[in-house]
């Protein structure tokens, strides 16, 4: 019999495919922003080209998503690639942005996850040990 998978993997896992789908649709209208004359100002300021700031940050929510389905899915290399990833991820946006103060928060959610995904509860369920657990506690 199947040991269920913790919560905590559960939650962190759609909450990345939520915030992910999110993310998403924010760097679509990112896209179609682009060329407003109000905003290239704003593109103008960053350390890289508009479009290469928004193709990093497309593809980063895209590896997210595909991270919390493998999660979801038993594939413990999810929670590492999505913990590194995160962190690469939150060092590019203080570099590339003029304001990097504003990219700290953004550290919560992975310090946090990482906590969470690497729990021995989550280790033992995505190293599949979890079974043995409940068969020798039942």
């Amino acid at each position: 019999m199947g040991v269920a998978r913790p919560e905590s993997v559960t939650v962190i896992a759609w909450l990345l495919i939520v915030f992910g789908g999110f993310g998403l649709m924010g760097c679509l209208a990112g896209w179609t922003m682009h060329d407003w004359p109000m905003m290239r100002p704003l593109f103008a300021s960053y350390r890289l080209p508009y479009a290469v700031v928004l193709a990093v940050a497309t593809s980063s929510l895209i590896l997210h998503v595909f991270c919390a389905v493998a999660m979801l899915l038993r594939q413990g290399w999810g929670r590492h690639v999505y913990i590194v990833s995160a962190l690469l991820m939150t060092g590019f946006s203080a570099w590339v942005t003029p304001w990097p103060q504003f990219v700290l928060p953004s550290l919560v959610f992975p310090v946090v996850a990482s906590m969470l995904l690497y729990r021995p509860l989550a280790n033992r369920w995505f190293e599949g040990r979890g079974d043995q657990v409940a068969e020798a506690s039942a």
